[in-house]
């Protein structure tokens, strides 16, 4: 019966998604939330298919503070098999001179083969002692972070209605000898420093726009939770990351009168149009 009124939930959920009725908030439970989630973790973990249900598979289902633990006791379930594995090395060291720390942990990260991003991490800073207990870890990320969201790095720009951070659409413009993959490459690093630094229970202040969150999700593998869902881009991710363009949109859209003949052709809202549906991209 209680699965059941799930199933009857995420149909729900899945109408909300496309027409906003209601606040993510109202899925919530709380008696589910307060549940073992270490136990509800291993049921999940050993469930060979849909036949052995978990709650995992409804995350809508928990708050954000749940979310945090299941991510903590997911990591540290990756972290002990993978050191496990590699008895050995079990450790991800990254070396780094303070001078030179974007060059230092991109170089060391792309010698490294994807399974050991799952080790727990130590960062060594060159020629200063000290064990990482968890300090060194945080300023490395909050440095590193830094940098790449310097404006003159070039990669992200500040909207200052949201206070969040974008893809910087013109950087391809300003460097028109920087190959396309490239870019990529570069934006595929931010990517990793992030998600490491969320595999660590590093807290960094970035904010993103809802709309990179619905690009990720729409973007996991078939079969997955996510993959029940539609979370194609639609104009309140507009509004919500470019308020202004939104807005003026919607009311292109409200309007009753000739658009062509009242307002002539606008550049600004056809380059935004062509660059938010084709190169919205997170690598």
């Amino acid at each position: 019966m209680a699965f059941a009124t799930t199933f009857l939930l995420a149909e729900l959920y899945k109408i909300n998604l496309s027409y906003s009725i209601a606040k993510y908030e109202i899925f919530y439970n709380k008696d589910i939330a307060e549940m073992n989630l270490e136990s509800e973790y291993q049921h999940w973990k050993v469930a060979p298919s849909d036949a052995q249900l978990s709650y995992l598979q409804y995350p809508f289902l928990y708050p954000p503070a749940s979310k945090t633990r299941l991510l903590h006791i997911d990591t540290t379930y990756h972290k002990i098999f993978t050191s496990l594995e590699t008895p050995t090395d079990p450790f991800l060291i990254i070396k780094v001179n303070r001078d030179n720390i974007i060059q230092d942990t991109l170089s060391q990260l792309a010698k490294e083969e994807p399974y050991a991003y799952k080790k727990p991490l130590r960062i060594v800073f060159i020629g200063e002692s000290g064990v990482d207990e968890g300090g060194p870890r945080k300023e490395f990320f909050q440095m590193v972070i830094k940098q790449m969201f310097k404006v003159d790095y070039g990669m992200f720009v500040l909207e200052k209605e949201t206070n969040c951070w974008w893809f910087n659409i013109a950087r391809g413009a300003l460097n028109p000898n920087t190959p396309r993959g490239a870019q990529q490459d570069e934006y595929f690093s931010v990517g990793l420093v992030l998600g490491l630094a969320i595999y660590n229970s590093v807290i960094l202040n970035v904010n993103f726009p809802l709309a990179l969150y619905k690009k990720l999700l729409a973007s996991c593998p078939h079969g997955s939770f996510s993959d029940r869902f539609d979370y194609k881009m639609n104009l309140k991710d507009v509004k919500n990351t470019f308020p202004t363009v939104g807005k003026n949109l919607q009311y292109l859209l409200d309007f009753e009168g000739d658009v062509e003949s009242a307002f002539g052709q606008y550049f600004e809202v056809k380059f935004f149009y062509i660059v938010f549906l084709n190169r919205f991209y997170f690598p």
